[in-house]
């Protein structure tokens, strides 16, 4: 896992000297139902705040998704009997979470659309025909 970053937008963590203690973890690629559901479940987290695009899909298949420990609350981490920072079974990233790369950008706000009475403007023209035509035939005469 050298070189391994976190696959959250502008988290910037990885396996370098400057995050020593911060700990980076690999989606489990165990085949089990528990474990499948799980990979999902924080897969599809990490869909909701990162755009699917070819990179992504490529680590999707490769099992070489890591994320970092500053996603998850202290209480989903835990230590293994050789000191090492380890997940519980279960645990989904929920803290530090970026705003969305691929947010949808809103559309204006449109104006308000009124009811136009349509015999009204009817109306409005005969009229105004009507003294066009007074005029006309007092301009004939």
């Amino acid at each position: 896992m050298p070189g391994a970053n976190c696959v959250f937008s502008n988290c910037g963590t990885n396996r370098r000297e400057k995050y020593d203690g911060v700990g980076i973890f690999r989606i489990s690629q165990r085949k089990s139902p528990l474990y499948s559901a799980w990979r999902e479940d924080v897969i599809s987290i990490i869909k909701k705040y990162r755009m699917d695009d070819e990179t992504f899909k490529r680590q999707i298949e490769a099992c070489n998704i890591s994320i970092c420990e500053r996603h998850y609350k202290q209480d989903d981490i835990e230590f293994t009997s050789k000191g090492r920072k380890a997940l519980v079974v279960g645990a989904l990233p929920t803290i530090n979470l970026p705003a969305r790369s691929h947010q949808a950008k809103l559309a204006p706000a449109r104006r308000p659309l009124t009811i136009v009475n349509q015999n009204a403007q009817n109306t409005t023209a005969r009229i105004v025909i009507r003294i066009l035509r007074s005029y006309v035939k007092e301009l004939r005469n």
